[in-house]
């Protein structure tokens, strides 16, 4: 096939007509780069995978293809029917020129068009095509006739070969790999049947070998840490997640899953941290089938000395309705809102509605921070009894405690006008407290113009935009709407909001500050009417960087006359 067209890009040229956001993309590649991405199927006109998420659980994802037009089928069927090569021109023929003459969908709750997962199975596909061009054709419902010498020569091989001899190369090739041990393991369970115990093996087998692997890399990561991106990092989530699929099938033998609870355990009351303990604790809870199973877990991990790690025992006895030792441990770990609040919930599912009441009051005055839950299930219960006064007073404090605009016009909408004008001034003193993004957000939505641009004027943080330059968007997006009422005082905001440019920075950051130069540009130009201004002081940020070839690119793309100054 001819290699002089890529078909990788011309795939990928789709999902940069997504205008997907940038984040989700490079999240997807991550996911792919990391093996994220499983179950890939090529079918007719549709290509399907289900993608691991960042906690554990995966999302299905599918992609559809619109038919091929009459001319393009003829075209394709008679190079195949020919026994001729098909170069990667024609191949390329076959992606659609479009993303919106796709139809994609993925199961996370993500509400965008192209999520995360979506983007990760883009990346992957682009790989495998790359790889392997034909898939296309299978993609498209196009079936190539055997040309391949060599595969046709394998075949040859594989059909004069004995049995005995076709098991020393499998035995051989499974070897080289787990992971190719694996997939034989898989294969053989689809092909072939065996009586319960023999699959009650294979399943152990499949689970423990993933076990042996990863079990040296979480060692490692107890003693040294890992990051997210190192391979030993991907290979202990992977693992653990594959593991807890198998044991949740429900078909390993109890021996086996005995020895994985006993080692499991290990990982989970050391001395040390590895980073892993919700993964380890969900393959060891998906381990126990039985109740006694379930027991035995809990009863090593309450007396680890971790209020984490007894906090995975609380949970398995409420699992197991032991409502005694559940409490017992509950009391002694009573420290923070959520701690509370888990205790709150259970009262309340058993019934006892008072003592959860009591329960979400004593939080709200012991806890050590964590108390918006507990406030929202006072705020209802105050709602659903008619107690306006304490519903009010609650949801006040629940609208100071995470103040933003969101929590200020939901408690404005609450009020009466006769309520509002109590609770308004005591709004407005918490305000003055609250983070200066939250005040300039609230404070635009109440007109207070000028108590807007002093905030903008005083909140002058030149370290940190020195570095990120564009990033605080809520002062941005302020000053674009104050640029009339205060040219003079809003262009110095942005030219302080550009941040510092005689130093070397990546290309994302100068085509941040590209963006903030065509407002300076437009200020001085437009509004204050002197273009002279702006051509003073661009001439001289261009100067300074004169020899990055990025930043001259980058501000060249989207401030007009650039080149020309």
């Amino acid at each position: 096939m001819n290699k002089n067209v890529c078909i990788e890009d011309k795939w990928l040229e789709l999902l940069d007509s997504s205008e997907a956001d940038p984040d989700r993309l490079d999240r997807g590649l991550d996911y792919a780069k990391s093996g994220m991405v499983r179950n890939l199927r090529f079918d007719t006109e549709a290509i399907t995978a289900s993608v691991k998420g960042s906690y554990g659980r995966s999302y299905d994802v599918k992609i559809e293809l619109p038919p091929l037009d009459e001319e393009e089928i003829v075209k394709v069927k008679k190079i195949i029917d020919s026994n001729s090569e098909i170069d990667n021109e024609t191949l390329i023929e076959l992606i659609p020129d479009d993303f919106e003459n796709l139809y994609v969908e993925c199961d996370c709750p993500d509400w965008e068009t192209v999520c995360k997962h979506i983007a990760a199975v883009f990346y992957e596909v682009a790989d495998e095509i790359g790889k392997n061009p034909s898939l296309l054709l299978k993609l498209r419902g196009f079936a190539l006739n055997s040309t391949n010498n060599e595969k046709n020569i394998f075949e040859k091989y594989l059909d004069e070969a004995s049995h005995e001899t076709l098991r020393i190369l499998v035995k051989k090739l499974v070897k080289q790999s787990g992971e190719s041990y694996r997939k034989a393991l898989d294969f053989l369970e689809e092909k072939v049947e065996l009586d319960v115990e023999a699959e009650q093996d294979l399943s152990a087998e499949k689970f423990m070998s993933v076990w042996d692997e990863i079990k040296w890399d979480l060692k490692k990561a107890e003693e040294y840490g890992l990051d997210e991106y190192d391979q030993e990092y991907r290979n202990i989530d992977n693992g653990l997640f594959d593991i807890k699929e198998e044991l949740e099938k429900k078909q390993a033998s109890k021996t086996s899953r005995k020895e994985f609870i006993d080692e499991g355990l290990s990982y989970l009351t050391g001395n040390g941290s590895n980073g892993f303990e919700n993964e380890i604790f969900d393959a060891l809870q998906a381990a126990c089938y039985e109740e006694d199973e379930l027991r035995y877990l809990a009863e090593n991990l309450e007396d680890s000395g971790s209020p984490w790690i007894s906090g995975y025992a609380m949970q398995l006895y409420k699992n197991i309705n032991d409502k005694e030792k559940y409490l017992e441990i509950r009391y002694k770990n009573l420290i923070h809102g959520r701690d509370y609040y888990d205790l709150t919930l259970f009262y309340e599912e058993a019934g006892e509605h008072n003592k959860a009441v009591k329960t979400a009051y004593e939080g709200l005055e012991k806890a050590d921070g964590w108390s918006s839950s507990l406030r929202e299930f006072l705020i209802k219960t105050a709602q659903d009894n008619g107690n306006r006064q304490e519903f009010l007073r609650l949801k006040f404090e629940q609208t100071t405690a995470r103040f933003n605009i969101e929590s200020y016009l939901d408690f404005k909408n609450t009020c009466t006008p006769e309520e509002w004008q109590e609770y308004e001034p005591k709004i407005l003193e918490s305000l003055n407290k609250a983070w200066t993004s939250t005040q300039i957000e609230i404070r635009l939505e109440r007109q207070e113009y000028e108590k807007v641009l002093n905030l903008l004027l005083s909140d002058v943080d030149t370290r940190y935009k020195r570095y990120t330059p564009g990033t605080d968007t809520v002062s941005f997006n302020a000053a674009e709407k104050l640029e009339t009422m205060y040219p003079k005082e809003i262009v110095k905001f942005y030219i302080d909001y550009l941040g510092d440019t005689d130093s070397a920075k990546d290309r994302k950051q100068y085509a941040a500050q590209a963006k903030i130069a065509v407002k300076i540009k437009n200020t001085y130009e437009n509004i204050l009417k002197t273009p002279e201004k702006w051509v003073e002081f661009a001439k001289d940020i261009k100067y300074e960087n004169k020899n990055r070839k990025a930043f001259q690119e980058e501000f060249g793309k989207v401030v007009k006359g650039w080149k020309s100054l």
